[in-house]
């Protein structure tokens, strides 16, 4: 939801670190133009955080029937984040590659720039940045996780103490 509304803010981002990459990247941004894709990025990105969960919760349950880790809460988050964040690439990655290409003008649309994608690079060609794409990503969800956790377990902890 939050990267549905930021859409427009991250168009207008790319369109300026892309200037002179393209000539549309150049053409005047309007309204229209930067709210182009945001339908299909919503629902693909959907799509990966049902993969990330999917991923996410069964490794979570696994690791919480190892007693050494039970008392070791943050450790099973960051763990599971991992995995999930893995599975959520799948998908995540390919919808970055094609989103870059039309938030930069490179390409008109959904469909046409999965298939310029696909018949330039192949499926190599999805995942043009995946690596990092992981290094920015993973570890800010896997602290993110890990505080929502602690403050979770602070919270419970101070309102059974009241």
């Amino acid at each position: 939801m939050l990267e549905s509304l930021l859409y427009p803010v991250e168009t207008i981002k790319t369109r300026l670190q892309t200037r002179g990459a393209s000539r549309l990247a150049a053409a005047p941004l309007s309204l229209r133009t930067a709210l182009h894709g945001v339908g299909p990025n919503a629902l693909i990105m959907g799509t990966g955080s049902f993969l990330f969960f999917l991923a996410y919760e069964p490794v979570r349950h696994f690791l919480n029937q190892i007693p050494a880790l039970r008392e070791r809460q943050s450790l099973v988050h960051f763990i599971s984040c991992g995995f999930g964040m893995f599975a959520g690439s799948t998908i995540q990655v390919p919808n970055d590659v094609i989103k870059t290409r039309m938030q930069s003008g490179r390409s008109s649309g959904l469909v046409s720039s999965a298939m310029h994608v696909w018949r330039n690079d192949g499926i190599k060609g999805f995942y043009v940045g995946g690596p990092a794409w992981l290094m920015v990503n993973l570890p800010k969800t896997q602290i993110a996780f890990m505080l929502y956790h602690a403050m979770m377990v602070e919270y419970k902890q101070r309102v059974a103490g009241d």
